[in-house]
């Protein structure tokens, strides 16, 4: 026998979903999405998993990108540290150098320097 649903439409879930931005808008914390599985008393993968359904898909999403976003505005403030760095690699961002390695021009005397030296 399954387990009933925790919300049968979207609305109700969202309507919670507002209550955890609201909560954490008053006592000054940041949104995550732990907390708000924590907020909505059920498992992060419930959350995910009701992701899955096309009936609450684009609450979930939005859920998720209103969180990313405020990570992604927090690691841009001088209050920015390890954590919001490890919360933004788990979305997906990376810490990246990209090194342009095409050689343009003539570089025939430097290799004749090179290998004179060698």
């Amino acid at each position: 026998m399954a387990r009933p649903a925790y919300w049968t439409e979207p609305e109700q879930l969202q309507k919670r979903i507002d209550e955890y931005y609201q909560d954490c808008r008053q006592r000054g914390v940041a949104l995550t999405f732990a907390g708000l599985a924590a907020f909505l008393e059920v498992d992060r993968k419930t959350i995910y998993n009701y992701g899955q359904k096309d009936a609450f898909f684009p609450t979930i999403k939005k859920a998720k990108q209103k969180i990313e976003a405020s990570w992604e505005e927090h690691s841009f403030t001088k209050d920015a540290n390890a954590s919001s760095i490890f919360v933004m690699k788990n979305y997906g961002y990376t810490d990246r150098q990209e090194i342009d390695t095409n050689v343009k021009g003539d570089f025939s005397e430097a290799l004749k320097k090179f290998v004179d030296k060698v």
